[in-house]
């Protein structure tokens, strides 16, 4: 899958992105204009132009609001723009080659709708943020015209803060990666709990759970903490050079003798150069995070795309599937056989037996009804061997072996009359008497059965064999 790039985005929408620019840089640095309207009339010798300076700055300001007015609109209408380029591609994306369900593309959507706000979000903030620094460079350039030694000196602090924050910037991408690889982790191991919640119940783990999913919560939570720390450390920084810039200023209008005018425009300007090392870092932020979400949100895909193209080969395995016998679906590790019986069951609602399952601290009677009574407990038991569990008051999964374990999860399922059983193991575990009897009893029942293995054995030439590639 082609990876989504910001460039792509923006070329989408060229006209409200270069007019966003114009009309944020205008807003912005209106100010600047107005500092240098006052230096000319403190440098003049017609002082009755007040009303004159009075009326430019009344009109500039109520330009000024007028643009962020029009600018506000135009960066809504930019992000809506750039938003539906992004799922107008999540749409032809998870429709291409395969037929979705509308709840499916809303999953899809809730998943990395996240994303796409942050994206389009930084996105703004950084042409906000461009235009500002764009803003003090033009005023850095007409104070050195004016003074060539002070604007130096002015103007050094804020670059060593730079080149400090820059330093930082892989430790600030690292912890903003790191909260954002937190949260995806949340949400797959919500969706891991929804999907497994039948079993979490029957080997009784709601609370193991629970603790684990308010511990993954909290940890986010004190990264994001310790994030917000880290960031406002920075633009503490930044504030320490406001006070010994003006000192600077000062100092050096008495010793080369400045008019008033410019000591004005320099105490103005120098709140915007003070800013320099902020818009400088904030655009360092912006662009690291903006690859942390563009990387995320092209990593979301992929897998979507990756689990729409395994959904292509669960339908062809379930076109392969035979009723009325044995099946065996046969993989290597890795090439999905779990994530495949995992899908028949969830869409059609068979029953299915993991592997490491597990057993109830109860008798062997509660493990296998499960709280229902079945006329086929003692058949079910003589056919897996486990007379000698029948009268221990409670199973513990420390004292069972593995083969036993399997037997009683396999048990579990056969006494409800189900048509389709699946079950993710090859039931090697299991002694292998007590296997054929049970794989007779497979064939003779004249139920559908599919189980797994990672390689072709002799015994399953009168199986129906699905081979899959990983």
């Amino acid at each position: 899958m082609k990876e989504i790039r910001l460039l792509d985005i923006l070329k989408e929408s060229k006209k409200y992105f270069f007019l966003d620019i114009i009309i944020w840089f205008f807003a912005h640095n209106i100010p600047i204009l107005m500092a240098y309207l006052l230096k000319i009339y403190f440098d003049s010798n017609y002082k009755n132009s007040l009303y004159l300076q009075v009326s430019l700055y009344i009109i500039l300001f109520i330009l000024r609001i007028v643009l962020i007015k029009i600018g506000a609109n135009v960066d809504i209408k930019a992000q809506h723009m750039w938003a539906n380029s992004f799922y107008e591609r999540i749409i032809s994306k998870t429709y291409k080659g395969v037929s979705l369900k509308e709840t499916k593309i809303r999953s899809l959507i809730d998943i990395i709708q996240n994303d796409i706000n942050s994206i389009v979000g930084t996105i703004s903030y950084g042409i906000d943020t461009f235009c500002n620094l764009f803003g003090i460079i033009l005023a850095f350039i007409i104070m050195l015209s004016i003074n060539i030694y002070i604007s130096l000196v002015v103007i050094l602090i804020p670059i060593i803060i730079f080149f400090i924050t820059n330093a930082l910037k892989n430790k600030i991408y690292n912890k903003s990666n790191t909260i954002r690889e937190n949260e995806s982790y949340i949400i797959n191991s919500y969706q891991e709990i929804i999907e497994n919640l039948q079993q979490i119940r029957i080997n009784s783990l709601e609370d193991k759970m629970l603790n684990l999913y308010l511990n993954l919560l909290g940890k986010n939570k004190k990264d994001k903490i310790k994030y917000g720390y880290f960031k406002s450390y920075i633009s503490i920084l930044n504030d320490f050079i406001v006070d010994f810039n003006i000192i600077i200023i000062f100092v050096g209008a008495i010793f080369f003798k400045m008019t008033a005018g410019e000591l004005s425009l320099f105490i103005s300007y120098s709140f915007s150069i003070n800013d320099l090392a902020t818009y400088i870092s904030s655009f360092t932020v912006i662009y690291s995070e903006l690859g942390v979400y563009i990387d995320s949100f092209n990593k979301k895909m992929y897998d979507a795309i990756i689990e729409d193209e395994e959904n292509v080969d669960f339908n062809k395995i379930i076109d392969k599937i035979k009723p009325n016998t044995i099946n065996v679906i046969i993989g290597e590790n890795g090439s999905g056989k779990t994530k495949i019986l995992k899908s028949i069951s969830k869409s059609y609602k068979y029953p299915l037996v993991l592997k490491n399952s597990s057993v109830l601290s109860e008798n062997l009677y509660e493990n296998i009804n499960l709280g229902e009574k079945s006329q086929k407990f003692d058949k079910i038991v003589d056919l897996f061997s486990l007379n000698d569990l029948k009268n221990r008051k409670k199973l513990s999964q420390k004292e069972l072996s593995g083969g036993q374990i399997d037997r009683i999860a396999i048990a579990r399922v056969l006494k409800f009359k189900n048509n389709v059983i699946l079950i993710d193991n090859n039931l090697l575990s299991i002694n292998e008497k007590i296997r054929k009897s049970i794989l007779n009893y497979f064939e003779k029942s004249k139920s559908t059965f599919v189980i797994t293995d990672q390689q072709d054995r002799k015994e399953y030439i009168n199986y129906n064999k699905i081979f899959i590639n990983h």
